[in-house]
């Protein structure tokens, strides 16, 4: 085996490097490739990890398939562990259905597969785990609606676990009173359900835990697993709480997206996060919250979920109220990227002092880039969509990147002239009334440069009429990318672009000159 394009062996390799190759090799493929050269084994034996993968076949003996498994993984953690310590552990098993992954993971009446390997000797002191379980016809492989196997508790070896990543557990037993975790440093839990009580107890004792990503998962309550589940871990009743809470006093970067807790309280879920740094969620607006001020956040990325799926004479003014307080606890960012899954025109706010109220006169005073992904109602429908601009121009005065992405549900195509010689008094794009009448400060002195992507629908639709004025007003431009599918369209757009920043330019009697990528 060689190097691709170098003609170098992997034989050729020194031995730090060839184990560092052995170090993510799987387990049963290593050994297999030890058994072919006495160097190569003492290697991979001495390399600190186990990685064991495995395709369930869906036969008939599921029993023997789990021995079969259960042999060969106590041979590669005896064969690693006689070289030194497992600093890495990786379980990976892929399956077509949720019914052969639990048939052999963990069959009632059966051991419990992941329990077993996890209790070996060998495994007590890793330093990374990860137990990934794959399901076909899932996207990435991930079971929604909270997993598929068990974990019993204290199960989890933690007095050397630095990184742990768990995907479809369906009962997560995080630990057992005592426990600590001194090391923990990242906590990855994908399509699991784990009560939150034990979560809670977890990140307490891992004061070293910066990284938390909680994806597609369910936090349940004391009822939500199962009645076997109502010890001192779980939460208590919800009568009289306000809101649920999760601690995280060391985490820096936390990630909640997609997941779902009890809704038996109006308050949903509050963070406390004081030294967070890097924030990203998916899910309905007004459900989570910041006790603490984040004062070394540098970026967010918010992706909300229409709850009311476009049913507008639900939404009245929850969303838009929703938006604009929640966009409070980010006044300290410096990125900030936010994704709508309903319109734009719901988070339009009419009057400026309506707005700074709902900001509680906090302005996003050092945001130096935005990016707003979201679609819109072709006007005269979509009359909001430039309030709900302006609104963002306003609260972010000191921007020097905006990058917007909107578009649209019609289905018109776009019939545009593609004359070079073609000039705007026969294809006249209108003002934004919405827009001119305010002035706003990061066009005056900070905006540099800024990124559209659309797809035209017609020459005087409102992304080329928010070009124009983008054009016209920013004073410090410096940059303009128009992004559209059809090349001939963009080309179309930028022709004009050019035009509208000459004008303007010599409309105020300025000798400034805008450099442009486009």
């Amino acid at each position: 085996m060689t190097a691709s394009g170098s003609g170098t062996s992997l034989s050729d390799l020194s031995d730090d490097l060839l184990r560092h190759v052995l170090f993510f090799a799987p387990a049963f493929d290593g050994a297999a490739t030890a058994a072919l050269a006495r160097r190569w084994r003492t290697l991979w034996r001495s390399s600190g990890a186990v990685n064991l993968h495995w395709r369930c076949d869906g036969g008939d003996d599921g029993w023997k398939e789990r021995m079969d498994f259960l042999r060969r993984a106590e041979s590669a953690l005896a064969a690693a562990h006689a070289e030194g310590t497992v600093r890495r552990l990786t379980f990976h098993v892929v399956a077509d259905s949720d019914h052969q992954t639990q048939s052999f993971l963990s069959r009632r009446g059966d051991l419990n597969v992941i329990d077993s390997v996890l209790s070996n000797p060998a495994a007590r002191r890793v330093e990374e785990l990860s137990v990934k379980v794959h399901i076909y016809g899932y996207t990435n492989g991930i079971n929604k609606f909270g997993g598929i196997y068990e974990l019993g508790n204290g199960t989890l070896p933690s007095e050397a676990l630095r990184v742990l990543h768990i995907t479809n557990c369906s009962n997560l037993g995080l630990c057992s009173p005592g426990a600590a975790f001194p090391w923990l440093s990242s906590v990855r839990l994908q399509g699991c359900t784990v009560l939150l009580g034990r979560l809670q107890s977890m990140i307490d004792t891992a004061r070293q835990l910066a990284t938390l990503h909680l994806e597609w998962s369910f936090l349940a309550g004391s009822m939500e697993v199962s009645e076997r589940t109502q010890d001192y871990w779980s939460l208590a009743t919800c009568v009289g709480v306000e809101c649920y809470q999760l601690r995280c006093p060391a985490v820096t970067e936390l990630v909640l997206a997609n997941c779902k807790w009890p809704g038996k309280v109006q308050g949903g879920m509050e963070l406390d996060v004081p030294r967070l740094r890097y924030f990203r969620y998916t899910g309905y607006i007004g459900l989570v919250s910041l006790k603490s001020h984040a004062a070394n956040l540098a970026r967010a990325d918010l992706h909300f979920i229409d709850e009311f799926h476009r049913e507008e004479y639900k939404m009245g003014n929850k969303m838009c109220e929703s938006f604009w307080q929640f966009l409070q606890n980010f006044n300290d960012a410096k990125v900030l990227k936010v994704k709508l899954s309903y319109p734009i025109e719901q988070i339009a706010v009419a009057e400026m002092n309506d707005l700074d109220e709902l900001l509680g006169c906090k302005l996003l005073w050092n945001l130096e880039r935005l990016e707003v992904e979201a679609w819109h109602m072709p006007r005269p429908l979509g009359k909001d969509t430039a309030v709900a601009i302006a609104n963002l121009l306003h609260c972010c005065p000191v921007i020097h990147d905006l990058r917007l992405m909107l578009t649209t549900t019609t289905s018109r195509i776009p019939v545009i002239p593609f004359d070079e010689e073609d000039d705007d008094s026969t294809y006249k794009v209108s003002e934004i009334s919405e827009l001119r009448k305010y002035s706003f400060n990061c066009l005056q002195n900070c905006l540099r440069r800024v990124r559209l992507q659309f797809q035209l629908e017609y020459v005087n639709c409102f992304q080329v009429q928010l070009a124009k004025f983008l054009a016209e007003n920013a004073l410090v431009l410096e940059e303009m990318y128009i992004e559209d599918r059809n090349y001939k369209v963009r080309e179309y757009i930028n022709r004009r672009v050019r035009r509208w920043i000459s004008d303007a330019s010599k409309r105020r009697n300025s000798s400034s000159v805008a450099a442009f990528a486009l």
